[in-house]
């Protein structure tokens, strides 16, 4: 199941031919910005969305997306906030995410994710919120949490975590 995918033209984003839904939407990146909360989107997030370089937030909350959080989110180096809350997205959390060393603020709580948090979360030194709550992720918190200096909000709860911050 793919979202046959993402394509950049004028900077204008085209969503094309959704398998689950069959909805052509037109969403405008407009300050680098793409938000496409709330728009009843189905399917897998395509691997494709690594080739929008110059995304500074991507907000894709509040649909009903399912499937694996893509390894080419490391792509988006310019990347600051990060909205997958609120969706139906498995697997674990992929380290990659934590390449992302401008990210300001992640959310990925209310979904389906699983396994530990990764310990390379710690590299996101300029972190400032880390929504991961009400998901099944189980194990350790990582020590490494406690190297993100600018951390402000930490929400956790809701998962099968244990240990100490």
């Amino acid at each position: 199941r793919i979202l046959n995918f993402w394509r950049l033209a004028n900077r204008a984003l085209f969503l094309v031919t959704m398998e689950l839904t069959a909805v052509l939407l037109l969403a405008q990146v407009k300050d680098d910005i793409l938000n496409l909360s709330d728009k009843q989107l189905n399917g897998c997030i395509p691997h494709e969305i690594g080739q929008l370089h110059a995304l500074k937030e991507l907000n894709l909350s509040s649909n009903e997306l399912r499937g694996s959080i893509p390894p080419e989110i490391d792509q988006l180096a310019s990347l600051k906030t990060l909205e997958l809350h609120h969706n139906k997205l498995s697997g674990s959390i992929p380290p990659e995410i934590c390449q992302l060393s401008l990210l300001k603020y992640l959310d990925l709580r209310d979904n389906q994710l699983n396994g530990s948090i990764p310990p390379e979360i710690g590299q996101l030194t300029e972190l400032m919120g880390l929504y991961l709550n009400k998901n099944q992720l189980s194990g350790s918190i990582p020590p490494e949490i406690g190297q993100l200096s600018s951390l402000e909000g930490l929400f956790l709860y809701h998962n099968q975590l244990r240990g100490s911050i």
